[in-house]
């Protein structure tokens, strides 16, 4: 089973985000998101096969379907019944744009419920290179819901109850 770095990449996409917004919050679209970029950000080696991986995760990003609820930071209200993906659109390297030039990195447009988010501050912080540090994809998975009950008990021992069933975190 061969492990799939994809939220790697995503939160090394959210660093460049960070890198790249206005002082007001805003994007300037598209975003240009170089794959030797996002492969440092991930920690990951360059190599034909990672750039593979990096054209496959923009595919899944786009091609993915999200459906449920989103929140929406601006109204503090979730959509109910939302369906879309957390990218628009994206050209990736060497791909033709629409002028019939040759993309030189990779261009993103991300999803208007993602930049609406972003922009009113409804984001998760996190610490990318304790991230990198973990192994393992659960733990790179949990880290961010476990990080969240430890701030808010002020870093002391917590429970989480799901339908009965308890578990505290030290």
């Amino acid at each position: 089973m061969s492990k799939k770095p994809h939220l790697d990449y995503y939160r090394a996409f959210l660093k460049i985000c960070d890198e790249v917004v206005d002082h007001n919050g805003r994007f300037h679209l598209p975003i240009q998101v170089p794959t030797t970029k996002l492969l440092r950000y991930a920690g990951k080696p360059e190599s034909s096969r990672r750039w593979k991986e990096v054209r496959d995760w923009f595919g899944r990003m786009t091609g993915t379907l999200v459906e449920g609820s989103v929140f929406q930071a601006k109204t503090k209200h979730y959509l109910r019944g939302f369906k879309g993906t957390v990218l628009s659109q994206v050209i990736t390297s060497g791909d033709r744009m629409k002028t019939g030039q040759v993309a030189e990195t990779n261009y993103v447009w991300p999803a208007p419920w993602f930049l609406s988010n972003y922009f009113y501050g409804h984001l998760r912080l996190i610490d990318l290179e304790f991230h990198k540090w973990l192994r393992k994809p659960i733990a790179k998975s949990l880290y961010p819901l476990l990080e969240t009950g430890w701030y808010a008990s002020g870093g002391e021992p917590y429970s989480k109850s799901y339908k009965g069933f308890v578990r505290s975190f030290c």
